[in-house]
């Protein structure tokens, strides 16, 4: 409690900003540090390298000992596993696979999944808390997954957007990750994410959803499906 772990992008030197302007990509690291409160100091715990600034994306599980990274190029992502103090690479995610609209989550059990996109059709991946690969699964068509929270344990809320004629359309459904089956939860509404740190299963976060295209912030009830608007609209 006494104790807080900072992950922050450092630029590799001053000249790399030279010609690409300030809010350009930069080539740089990730440097992991601990601030201790107690004793009013900060050290060093460990670095991740040779990655650039805009294109990657970090992920902590809720112990703070493993750090998922994504790494994007091109339209594809690649992922890796991480010693979340030392930033040791423990395992590299899916070598060879390509993926596309790449989203992640952790588990409260410490595992994680992937989800991803590949020709109109999307499916997940699912890993234990030291990133050996337990199953595969289609989650079936859409142009991209949005991950929720966990209604209960390694049951996940996971919605679709399909392209329509003017604008996405999309469903909601409860994920049973060690079966590989869905249930549809409803039509028009996604899983409203604020933090990407896993949650209590069931808790309020797991029934919080937007409703497309009318924008109303909702808590919906996983077992039933019941709607209860909490805000009318949640744009602005």
């Amino acid at each position: 409690p006494d104790k807080l772990r900072i992950w922050r992008f450092e630029p590799s030197s001053v000249s790399d900003l030279a010609g690409q302007g300030s809010r350009g990509p930069r080539p740089g690291s990730l440097r992991i540090s601990e601030l201790d409160f107690q004793h009013g100091s900060i050290k060093d715990t460990g670095r991740i390298h040779d990655l650039t600034s805009y294109s990657y994306q970090m992920n902590v599980d809720h112990q703070s000992t493993h750090l998922l990274l994504e790494r994007k190029e091109k339209g594809f992502s690649r992922f890796s596993l991480h010693d979340a103090v030392t930033g040791d690479l423990l395992v590299a995610l899916l070598p060879g696979k390509e993926l596309q609209q790449a989203r992640s989550r952790f588990l409260t059990h410490g595992g994680f999944v992937i989800a991803s996109v590949s020709a109109g059709k999307a499916d997940f991946d699912v890993f234990s808390s030291d990133g050996q690969h337990l199953r595969t699964a289609a989650l079936g068509h859409g142009v991209r997954a949005i991950l929720g929270r966990e209604t209960e344990s390694d049951v996940l809320v996971v919605a679709l957007a399909q392209e329509g004629p003017q604008e996405e359309s999309v469903a909601s459904y409860l994920v049973d990750l060690m079966k590989g089956t869905r249930q549809l939860l409803g039509e028009g509404i996604m899983p409203w994410n604020s933090l990407q740190r896993p949650g209590t299963p069931g808790g309020i976060s797991s029934r919080l959803f937007i409703e497309k295209p009318s924008e109303k912030f909702l808590e919906v009830d996983p077992h039933t499906g019941t709607r209860r608007v909490l805000i009318q609209t949640c744009q602005g």
